[in-house]
């Protein structure tokens, strides 16, 4: 397995972590699971709320339309942000650290890959195997031509019309 494979395991089972944990922990040992779901009690004002100023000091209360009724204990499913009692906003310290470590994560990347390409760095085995079979097959093969070229040399001389070989290019230059 590559590397980035690895990481992207990890990095998976840590979301898959941080994102049960804390359900367990509030069904295993706070037991949020055995208790009846109740709204938050909003504390009642003192002072009306009325477009129109009115003699009544005292907010009035309407009438109860039903009676309380003792809510079932069940699994309800509001949401997670009202379940654990957490805003919106506690959540922006992670989602900058999130987006920093990506900057970091990128930085890093980008650092690494310019380091490489100054360092004197091999070719892989493989590559390395792979350039010495190619090597050696394209020295046969020109050992081949190099032989049949002096057969024609020769058998051209024995024939009476010799070949005049071309001036070396190498030390013309």
């Amino acid at each position: 397995m590559s590397n980035l494979t690895i990481r992207r395991g990890l990095v998976l089972a840590a979301g898959l972590v941080l994102l049960l944990l804390p359900l367990f922990v509030r069904a295993a040992f706070w037991g949020y699971h055995r208790r009846p779901y109740a709204p938050s009690e909003l504390p009642s004002f003192s002072v009306a709320a009325t477009p129109q100023p009115t003699v009544t000091p005292w907010a009035q209360t309407p009438p109860p339309s039903q009676a309380k009724q003792e809510l079932r204990p069940g699994p309800v499913i509001v949401d997670m942000a009202h379940g654990n009692r957490v805003s919106r906003n506690q959540f922006e310290p992670l989602a900058a650290a999130l987006v920093g470590f990506l900057i970091l994560h990128m930085g890093i990347r980008l650092a690494w890959k310019s380091i490489r390409e100054l360092i004197d760095t091999g070719l892989p085995e493989e590559e390395l195997e792979r350039l010495r079979r190619e090597n050696e097959r394209l020295s046969r093969k020109l050992g081949q031509a190099e032989l049949i070229m002096d057969i024609q040399k020769k058998v051209a001389a024995m024939l009476g019309h010799p070949i005049e070989t071309p001036p070396n290019s190498e030390a013309t230059s």
